[in-house]
């Protein structure tokens, strides 16, 4: 239970509940993320924010040595990446592609080594603060 709020938390464009008229999307998040047309992101802002998903889970196991999302729910934010970034024209738009130029999702390991100083300090107090957020209600 504890691990839907944070996914709630972490993820609020993807888990509210997205209606249109006749159809209620279920599924996963990365399927209702894909699917969900009351979103209206274009697929370079689904990149990004896929790029900062990453990067947070990435920080919070590796640097902050602790985990809030199964390895296989990682596996499938790398895939969907991989996959959009192979349909999206100017993905080397995104804010974080010098980050992710060569990406093949086996492993986050060097991601955060690999951010500018300013991205690091900023992408580390937003991992600091979601993995606040999902021990604060692990421990409800």
């Amino acid at each position: 239970m504890a691990l839907d709020r944070h996914m709630r938390f972490c993820y609020p464009l993807i888990n509210m509940r997205l209606r249109k008229k006749e159809k209620t999307y279920t599924g996963t998040a990365l399927e209702r993320f894909k699917e969900a047309p009351g979103i209206y992101w274009s697929n370079i802002l689904k990149c990004g924010w896929l790029q900062r998903a990453i990067l947070i889970h990435s920080i919070i196991y590796y640097e902050l040595n602790n985990n809030i999302i199964s390895d296989k729910k990682y596996d499938e934010l790398c895939r969907a990446l991989l996959e959009l970034s192979k349909e999206t024209e100017g993905y080397e738009q995104t804010e974080y592609y010098y980050v992710f130029e060569g990406f093949t999702g086996e492993t986050g390991f060097y991601l955060y080594h690999s951010l500018n100083r300013h991205d690091r300090e900023y992408l580390m107090h937003i991992s600091e603060y979601v993995l606040g957020q999902y021990l604060n209600e692990k421990a409800k």
